[in-house]
């Protein structure tokens, strides 16, 4: 697929420079990362990028909206329809609505687990901007996230800014997690579990 040698084009560069940004930006535009099920109307123009499998789509007609593609196919008079299978599960979506009726709602099983994941050891720290994909398999104590202004992703959950002592099941043994931020604020902290130990001490005999 285009879209998937583009992207993944993109992210080498930008990881290899230290600088990854959390809007992603596709054929020099700027898509917003969302998580399903997706709805938008009225009128504007809006792009957004999903990642997940088993897409369907119902939108509102062509009397209502200019355009509604996704990863290029037009989509604007679909009831309940499939979405055509993405190669990397990433879906670009770009809705421009003309009249305040239009709208579009978008579903799907929300998976960005496929993406290529950086494995992190703990403890671990991310401030600042960014668009990561980390996966770890370590005990993990805790995972707090502040001032992120897109989204933080355990395991396909959204815990956007909080902290999470209870992490959701893993998915092939790891936990995958995903920081995407824009303000300089923003920071992700994973600590890990380290069991307390009950030490005692026995002396025998006299001292």
């Amino acid at each position: 697929m285009k879209h998937k040698t583009i992207t993944r084009l993109i992210a080498i560069l930008l990881s290899m420079f230290g600088l990854v940004f959390a809007v992603i930006n596709y054929n020099g535009d700027d898509y917003t990362e969302k998580l399903m099920s997706l709805t938008q109307s009225g009128i504007g123009t809006y792009r957004f990028v999903v990642m997940g499998t088993g897409l369907t789509v119902s939108a509102g007609g062509n009397r209502d909206i200019t355009t509604f593609t996704i990863n290029g196919t037009d989509y604007k008079s679909s009831s309940n329809s499939a979405v055509t299978a993405s190669g990397d599960d990433r879906y670009y979506i770009v809705y421009i609505g003309k009249k305040s009726a239009g709208t579009f709602t978008l579903n799907g099983t929300n998976d960005w687990t496929t993406q290529t994941n950086t494995t992190i050891s703990l403890p671990f720290t991310q401030s600042g901007s960014g668009s990561n994909f980390y996966v770890t398999d370590a005990k993990v104590d805790s995972i707090v996230s502040a001032n992120v202004d897109n989204i933080l992703i355990i395991n396909n959950a959204d815990y956007t800014n909080q902290t999470v002592t209870t992490l959701p099941a893993r998915i092939n043994g790891n936990y995958y997690i995903y920081y995407g931020a824009t303000a300089g604020t923003a920071s992700l902290k994973v600590t890990p579990y380290t069991p307390i130990l009950d030490i005692k001490i026995f002396f025998e005999g006299g001292l």
